[in-house]
């Protein structure tokens, strides 16, 4: 996600959207702790990318992938807790 306004307006929007119908959102792509922090900021609840997981190398992975789950020890907690308390009653 860049800096520039018209990203940022862009995902304000798309997180306006999903909080409106009660849904959370899971930012795809997060490759920096600025862009995880402006995401946050804006009031994305999850994240991954490269930030959260780097890439693991293959004899790696095939240990971790039998340990994928809910309480994974990468495992990030969520940028921020929803809150639905912008929305009309």
């Amino acid at each position: 996600m860049d800096a520039d306004v018209e990203t940022r307006e862009i995902v304000r929007i798309i997180l306006m959207l999903a909080h409106g119908l009660g849904l959370k959102v899971v930012a795809e792509g997060v490759e920096t702790e600025a862009q995880a922090d402006m995401l946050k900021e804006m009031g994305c609840e999850l994240a991954q990318g490269y930030y959260t997981l780097r890439r693991l190398p293959s004899d790696t992975m095939s240990n971790f992938s039998g340990q994928i789950g809910p309480q994974t020890s990468r495992e990030r907690e969520p940028l921020v807790r929803p809150s639905h308390d912008h929305l009309p009653a």
